[in-house]
């Protein structure tokens, strides 16, 4: 479905914003 990927994009893109700004912080 188009929708779920849609959805799944907007959910990870954040998600991989956030792993990498932890990683920095915790770096």
């Amino acid at each position: 479905m188009l929708s779920l990927q849609v959805v799944g994009h907007l959910l990870g893109v954040p998600i991989i914003i956030l792993v990498t700004f932890n990683t920095v912080l915790g770096g």
